[in-house]
């Protein structure tokens, strides 16, 4: 299991055109919650957006309103949103990778080995030999650090034409469909854990020019 939310955490919710900064009082895997303060409402099952801070960066996630404030203005309950990938103004991490992934478009018999480019929550970039369409649904294999497999499937939405010797490939845009909760806690943590090692080494790198 994998979060990147810690007790006293700040954040920015943003629902509505109005803007509020608190501290997250408790979390889950997939959960925060807040306390908001009086006169704030959210209203379940509404979409919200939450920014926090990260090394370098500032992360965004849609979250959906489980629960409303009590009558002091405490306890909404917020949940990673499984349909914010639809979203195409959603931000999130997108980190360069370069490793292995299979590619298989639904309906074919095997996989077919592809380059995976960059990934984050929302999709990925492959190179890939694999002969295919825009909206074709895709299924994804990737072996993670410590032999973790992470299995995803997603829809074509971009392709671009590469000149390979002696074979063609294409850089294949793909946007995730809702993940499995097995696949998101090992796709969240992978992530994080790439963006804090390069966060560590860029510092490093700074101390030793100083």
């Amino acid at each position: 299991m994998a979060t990147i939310f810690k007790n006293g955490q700040r954040v920015t919710v943003s629902a509505r055109g109005h803007k509020l900064t608190t501290r997250v009082s408790s979390h889950t895997v997939d959960t925060i919650t807040i306390n908001p303060g009086y006169g704030v409402q959210y209203i379940p099952g509404e979409v919200v957006q939450v920014e926090t801070a990260a090394p370098g960066s500032v992360v965004s996630f849609l979250m959906q309103v489980m629960c409303q404030a009590n009558g002091m203005g405490r306890g909404v309950v917020l949940r990673r949103n499984p349909n914010a990938m639809s979203n195409r103004n959603r931000r999130s991490w997108r980190i360069p990778v370069e490793m292995p992934i299979s590619v298989k478009r639904s309906g074919a018999p095997h996989f077919i080995i592809g380059r995976l480019v960059n990934i984050s929550m929302e999709g990925a970039q492959v190179v890939s030999p694999a002969a295919l369409n825009n909206g074709d649904m895709v299924q994804l294999q990737l072996m993670l650090p410590d032999n973790v497999k992470c299995l995803l499937l997603g829809k074509v939405v971009r392709i671009t034409p590469i000149a390979a010797p002696g074979q063609a490939s294409n850089s294949t845009g793909i946007l995730f469909s809702p993940l499995s909760r097995e696949s998101r806690n090992a796709l969240t943590y992978f992530i994080w854990k790439q963006i804090r090692e390069r966060h560590i080494a860029r510092k490093n790198e700074a101390a030793k020019k100083q």
